[in-house]
């Protein structure tokens, strides 16, 4: 039987396994931003920024988005005027996302 590249530790596998989900679901949203008009546009908008690339485009996307369901009105990427209120915005979604958890 041969060794696991990771060496058999479970750190190191488990910074593979980390890696490898990262890149699936990097994939999944590229797939749905280049799908979508409307998404696809503002990524390119974001993305022509110097200095901002497909990580932070894909996160402004994300906690942007519209979503189904929500009782407020959704907020929008370019209903953002100061920076401030995205800084906001962005801690109360990684907010909801740890409470799912």
């Amino acid at each position: 039987m041969s060794t696991p590249r990771h060496g058999g530790s479970l750190k190191a596998l488990d910074q593979d396994l980390a890696k490898a989900v990262r890149r699936a679901v990097n994939k999944q949203l590229d797939e749905l931003i280049a799908s979508d008009e409307e998404l696809n546009r503002l990524f390119s908008i974001i993305t022509s920024v110097e200095g901002v690339g497909a990580v932070t485009a894909r996160e402004v996307l994300i906690t942007t988005a519209r979503r189904p369901g929500n009782e407020r009105p959704p907020l929008r990427f370019k209903e953002f005027t100061e920076a401030k209120k995205y800084a906001a915005r962005r801690t109360v979604c990684y907010a909801g996302a740890a409470a799912a958890l």
